[in-house]
């Protein structure tokens, strides 16, 4: 029950930060792109991913101190329920790594979103709008002169459409491809 509990509470902190950081996105894309150094970016993201663990440490702590209180008054045990600093120690180190994990997600989303950019942008000498590809295979299985036979007829026939300027054919063999223009 309590590692359930732990993991509700990692997968919260981890959605937060992963709001915070996809606003966040932009502003470190246009900093990188302006040539600020990551050391500081890095700093920067280190300290606030730390700030919010601590609190949310000590929030944590001072809430379980509490209920555990509450609990054993509600229930009416003279044991009692604070958990030890055994169990501190393992939910500081599990909220570090959580925090170290997707505090820093800001620097390597920025990262792939101006790659992506520059890929979208990239010529790639064609018109990818007007491109169509399928996959075809011939029914049964034929040998591979009937194969041949039947993607050479394919191939004149759809040459013949109205609108088809070029015709290229691709064939996977174990792993490696073969190209037919």
């Amino acid at each position: 029950m309590v590692a359930l509990v732990l993991v509700i509470a990692c997968v919260n902190i981890i959605m937060l930060l992963a709001a915070r950081n996809s606003i966040r996105e932009r502003e470190f894309a246009l900093r990188l792109a302006l040539g600020a150094c990551r050391l500081p970016l890095f700093r920067q993201l280190l300290v606030e991913g730390a700030l919010l663990v601590t609190a949310g440490a000590l929030l944590g702590w001072l809430f379980t101190v509490d209920a555990t209180h509450l609990l054993a008054a509600w229930a009416k045990l003279d044991v009692s329920l604070v958990p030890d600093r055994t169990v501190l120690v393992f939910t500081l180190a599990i909220s570090a790594i959580a925090a170290l994990l997707f505090g820093l997600a800001p620097l390597r989303a920025g990262l792939l979103l101006r790659t992506l950019l520059n890929y979208r942008s990239t010529d790639l000498g064609m018109r990818a709008g007007s491109v169509l590809a399928f996959g075809v295979h011939p029914l049964g299985s034929p040998s591979y002169e009937e194969k041949l036979a039947f993607y050479r007829q394919l191939s004149a026939r759809l040459e013949g459409l109205p609108g088809v300027r070029s015709l290229t054919m691709a064939e996977l063999r174990s792993g490696s491809r073969m190209v037919r223009q």
